[in-house]
């Protein structure tokens, strides 16, 4: 069985969003972050927020 990183919910919308052909699908949540299908929203310097941000 694989484990998934985000919610089901997530990966719902990911499918459809896919299936419309509206890819990659943008998100805020930082799980998925290089899942296939999925792209967290990069600054006008081309740079991914979480780059900057420390957990």
């Amino acid at each position: 069985m694989k484990v998934e990183k985000a919610d089901f919910s997530d990966y719902l919308i990911g499918a459809i969003a896919h299936q419309a052909e509206c890819s990659p699908t943008y998100s805020f949540d930082r799980k998925l972050i290089g899942e296939k299908g999925f792209q967290y929203p990069s600054t006008p310097d081309n740079t991914v927020d979480s780059d900057r941000v420390k957990s």
